[in-house]
């Protein structure tokens, strides 16, 4: 790209006339003037004359180029320099839902009110989980360009209030739909399955596993990405090693089935097993339920599952039915009483109960003359 006027094209048959120069220290700068017209091709010439004038004399400063960057140079500056200390790909895939248009405005030019907009519009097409974890990335980018002097604005994504998040999911199965579901599971699918339900992993951390992340000799499982960026080690039960080695090692992956045919496979043992509102997630769920609901130990739990707070961890434990009905027979002994037959009053018939009930007068209704049924109009002439 010379040094100059430059005419840019885009693809919606729109043109935008942008001006490009060097510093005194030989680094291009550019700089977009507005959309492709006479006028602004005139201001362009000025802009420009005026650039290379500052250059000349000494005058010229970044701090015009650092009200200039778009929110499209502060993303990838920020997946260079900040999230590529994090071994997980969170943040390019919340960056990759920004619409284009909001990409290519200054950070200067970014308004609540466009900020908001956006926001909106992811919310129509995620929950309201997704959406505030995209909120908080985009807060993030405009925090980091402020933090490296690439912009000196307000960060307006912090004046966006949130949605309340969804409330957390404790669908888990039990060991009856345990079995339906894995009877129903197909050959391929059924390992997979397998090795959540005995491990707690998920989905992208099983497909993704190689078989030099399973270490033989310790009988635990190398997950060197994970969502939370750091690297974890899953203990693996004696049956599960002995099932992982009886597998074929013809790929590096341990289970080299693709996305689309994983999902088909998945959705029709599901249908199977009439479990519409089960998600291969919750398999997740389903093994830190029952392995707590064994062990007692919630420590453990989350070491294994890769929380970082207990509270995240019990998030994932459902409710063991068996054990609240027994908590709730030892309150039995409370009132020793309630073991006798109810009075004859409460299992008499309702219909010769109910009458003597509304004959009665309610303790509720205030006989205040102000409390009264309103007279018709024609008895109080």
């Amino acid at each position: 790209m010379a040094n100059g006027i430059w005419i840019r094209k885009r693809k919606n048959n729109k043109a935008e006339v942008w001006v490009v120069y060097k510093d005194n220290l030989g680094k291009r700068h550019r700089e977009k003037v507005g959309e492709n017209s006479a006028l602004m091709r005139q201001k362009a010439k000025i802009a420009l004359a005026k650039r290379q004038s500052d250059i000349i004399d000494g005058k010229f400063s970044l701090e015009r180029e650092n009200k200039n960057w778009t929110l499209d140079e502060a993303c990838e500056k920020y997946l260079v320099v900040w999230s590529s200390q994090l071994r997980s790909d969170f943040s390019k895939r919340q960056i990759a839902q920004i619409p284009k248009e909001l990409k290519a405005m200054r950070l200067v030019d970014l308004t609540p009110e466009r900020i908001q907009q956006a926001y909106n519009e992811r919310l129509e097409r995620a929950s309201p989980s997704t959406a505030n974890r995209w909120l908080s990335v985009l807060k993030s980018v405009i925090n980091r360009a402020k933090d490296w002097g690439y912009f000196k604005g307000d960060n307006h994504a912090v004046k966006i209030k949130r949605r309340p998040n969804n409330p957390a999911r404790i669908r888990y199965l039990s060991e009856s739909e345990i079995a339906s579901f894995v009877a129903n599971c197909d050959s391929r699918l059924y390992p997979i399955v397998f090795c959540a339900l005995l491990t707690g992993m998920r989905r992208g951390e099983i497909l993704g596993m190689r078989w030099e992340d399973i270490d033989w000799n310790k009988s635990v499982i190398h997950l060197p990405k994970t969502k939370s960026g750091q690297p974890r080690w899953v203990p693996v039960s004696s049956k599960l090693m002995a099932s992982l080695s009886a597998l074929p090692r013809e790929e590096d992956k341990v289970f080299p089935i693709s996305l689309i045919t994983f999902r088909r496979l998945f959705d029709k043992a599901r249908k199977a097993s009439q479990l519409p509102s089960f998600r291969f997630h919750d398999l997740r769920r389903t093994f830190a339920t029952h392995y707590f609901s064994r062990t007692h130990d919630i420590n453990n739990a989350r070491i294994i599952l890769g929380h970082s707070t207990l509270q995240m961890t019990q998030r994932y434990l459902g409710p063991d039915a068996e054990a609240l009905r027994l908590g709730v027979d030892q309150m039995d002994g409370l009132l020793p009483g309630l073991a006798k037959p109810f009075p004859e009053l409460v299992s008499a018939d309702v219909a010769g109960v109910v009458p003597r009930l509304l004959e009665a007068p309610s303790p509720l209704i205030s006989h205040h003359p102000r409390h009264q049924p309103l007279t018709n109009a024609t008895d109080k002439t």
